[in-house]
């Protein structure tokens, strides 16, 4: 067994010798890794008995380990990822048709697309996926799920859902999916608003930053004072970005003369964005943001909020305050790096911090518990499921994460309300109950647009 030993420690010290690892703490050039790169690939490529690997592979490999270091936006990628993503930003894909959102290492689904092959299929918004086509995803970031998820079109997916503690399969055929950058719908028809207020106030929704975004915006906004409006209502909730010029170029447009955003690179040099809009179109805007809301739409939303020429309504926004670079280095490959952080229009850090409205409206996430919650429980299950009773009308004081006799009185109403067992226990039946009735209040019950309505009605009265 010693000469064993022996026998491996000296095969080792002929491997370091011959690749030339020096075992101190001298720092190489980025030359000579180089070389010690290639002198691996090398000895992998002569020793190993894998007829899988070859060159391509081993490159790919050493690549996303090596980007695997950097930070969770930068990337490397092969052409037809690289298709997938500006497909991404865009918003045309083959796909299921649903949002996700990553809460505490679930992948939630978030919204379900109308007329989506997941809404056909009966998929909703609240679930948790667990598995796709047999494969357990439940570690998997966002990008490696999205990554299983697209497809051909007219192919099929089998995606698991976790439902309140039951599981579910549904299979369901990818098909194409549009879903337009930027949208816009007559305000005359909400309850209550003042038709006066409504014939004078433009919604315009932003839901990704593709490369005509800008052009689209300029159309919609055009029509709009060309109809006689004053006021507008930006909706960014659920933007999670695009392409900075697209944002930059709708910010120019908007806010009076004065900084757009100041980009700072790896070096500290500074790159500021101006605006020379002495007129603004809008005599005020009211932008709708949520915790969705991240990246290209943080910049936008900051110089409108940093100018003064409008308020926000909604929740914190994401704090994504660093941009990419996307190069194409190869005929095959992409890679897409971050090179600066942007500060807003006054100096404010945006990454990491967010935005916060002037008017806080939040629409609490779904409770995605995988277990039955009982009074004396203390975590964060119990305080999503204290925000959603809050948020339709049940009175649980302040939520915390605490299961306290108020939230067991709040869960008895809410089940003899809902026509469930009434006990008090937040078993998975009523956490799914509570969740399909969030779902459907928000459907039905756009408050913070509500509220936007609101600010802006007292706003007009005033000027």
């Amino acid at each position: 067994m010693i000469k064993k030993t022996v026998f491996m420690i000296m095969i080792l010290v002929l491997l370091i010798t011959s690749l030339g690892i020096n075992a101190g703490d001298e720092v190489r050039t980025i030359d000579e890794y180089t070389q010690l790169t290639g002198s691996m690939m090398e000895l992998i490529m002569g020793a190993t008995i894998d007829e899988t690997i070859d060159e391509r592979v081993l490159f790919e490999a050493a690549m996303e380990g090596m980007f695997g270091a950097l930070d969770p936006y930068s990337d490397f990628m092969t052409i037809e990822a690289t298709d997938e993503f500006t497909n991404s930003i865009e918003t045309n894909y083959v796909g299921v048709g649903i949002q996700l959102n990553n809460v505490e290492g679930k992948n939630i689904i978030e919204k379900v697309f109308n007329g989506s092959p997941a809404e056909a299929a009966g998929v909703r918004a609240g679930d948790v996926i667990i598995s796709v086509d047999g494969v357990d995803t439940e570690s998997y970031d966002i990008d490696a799920l999205l990554a299983v998820l697209l497809g051909e079109s007219g192919t099929y997916v089998d995606l698991g859902v976790r439902r309140s503690g039951l599981d579910i399969i549904y299979t369901i055929g990818r098909a194409s999916i549009t879903i337009p950058t930027v949208d816009t719908m007559g305000l005359g028809t909400i309850d209550g608003i003042d038709p006066a207020l409504a014939s004078e106030t433009a919604y315009i929704q932003i839901n990704s930053f593709g490369l005509t975004t800008d052009t689209l915006f300029t159309e919609y906004m055009n029509e709009a004072i060309t109809s006689g409006a004053k006021y507008l209502i930006l909706d960014l909730r659920d933007n999670s970005g695009g392409y900075t010029s697209s944002a930059i170029a709708i910010a120019k447009a908007l806010i009076p003369a004065g900084k757009v955003i100041t980009f700072v690179n790896a070096d500290g040099t500074e790159n500021t964005d101006y605006s020379t809009t002495t007129n603004p179109p809008f005599e005020k805007i009211i932008t709708l943001i949520n915790r969705n809301t991240a990246s290209s739409s943080e910049i936008l939303a900051s110089a409108l909020q940093d100018s003064g020429i409008s308020v926000m309504v909604g929740e914190n926004t994401y704090g994504k305050g660093i941009s990419q670079m996307l190069y194409q280095v190869d005929p095959e490959y992409y890679i897409k790096i971050t090179a600066q952080e942007f500060f807003s229009r006054n100096g404010n850090k945006i990454h990491g911090v967010g935005i916060k409205p002037d008017y806080e409206l939040i629409v609490p996430s779904y409770v995605a518990g995988d277990y039955r919650l009982y009074m004396k429980e203390d975590n964060e299950d119990v305080f999503k499921m204290e925000a959603i009773l809050d948020y339709l009308g049940y009175d649980v004081g302040v939520p915390d994460t605490y299961y306290d006799e108020l939230t067991y009185k709040a869960v008895y109403a809410f089940q003899k309300d809902a026509g469930l067992f009434t006990y008090g226990v937040a078993d998975y039946t009523t956490q799914r109950v509570l969740n399909e009735t969030l779902y459907t209040t928000v459907f039905n019950e756009d408050r913070q647009l509500n509220e936007a309505l609101e600010v802006l009605g007292v706003s007009a009265d005033t000027n």
